[in-house]
């Protein structure tokens, strides 16, 4: 995955944020969306869009596409839209509670699988994301889920088949297989404010 600047990043998220107040406002151009984006990110990489309150950073929506099956152009346009109107979690976001939210964006490096013999040595919390697949049930975790909600490696791993609606251990099983990858996340401070970069240490 080729390094972003934070310019790059900056106009990622500002980019996010007009899709979603364009959509709510239904007057979005996804041509002209697609020309700026592919300016920035020409690369194919799996794309998230999360959406949280300012007030208490509690999230708002979270929506993705963790493997690179279009442009990050297209992906982007569609996790945006999805992360506000689509999570079945939350109820659609209106335009008027936009003002209150942080769009962040997370750029996703490529699905690497784990050695699941060797799980401590292969799965990094505060740096790896996982991706569970065991039969027709899948789920994510981005990198900051397992700091934000303090679990160790097991509750990891028990939380994301949880997630996938199974039995906590299935990760365990022959058939299910592990994959870990990496995030380059960029986040308003404020709604409609200044980017950063997100440093995952920062959330510890």
């Amino acid at each position: 995955m080729k390094e972003l600047s934070l310019e790059d990043g900056k106009r990622l998220v500002k980019l996010s944020r007009s899709i979603i107040a364009d959509y709510l406002r239904s007057s979005l151009d996804r041509d002209l969306y697609r020309k700026e984006i592919s300016k920035i990110v020409d690369e194919k990489l799996g794309v998230f869009v999360t959406l949280r309150y300012f007030s208490d950073r509690s999230l708002r929506g979270c929506i993705g596409y963790p493997f690179p099956s279009d442009s990050v152009a297209e992906l982007l346009i569609d996790a945006s839209i999805a992360a506000a109107t689509e999570d079945p979690r939350f109820m659609p976001l209106s335009y008027k509670e936009l003002d209150k939210i942080n769009v962040e964006v997370s750029l996703l490096s490529e699905m690497q699988e784990i050695d699941k013999s060797n799980i401590s040595r292969e799965v990094v919390i505060g740096k790896d994301g996982l991706y569970l697949q065991y039969l027709y049930r899948s789920a994510l975790f981005l990198p900051e889920v397992p700091i934000e909600e303090h679990w160790n490696l097991n509750q990891y791993l028990e939380n994301l088949c949880y997630k996938a609606g199974l039995p906590a251990d299935t990760w365990k099983k022959e058939k299910a297989k592990l994959f870990r990858f990496q995030t380059i996340i960029f986040a308003e401070i404020k709604p409609n404010g200044a980017v950063k970069r997100i440093n995952l240490d920062e959330l510890r």
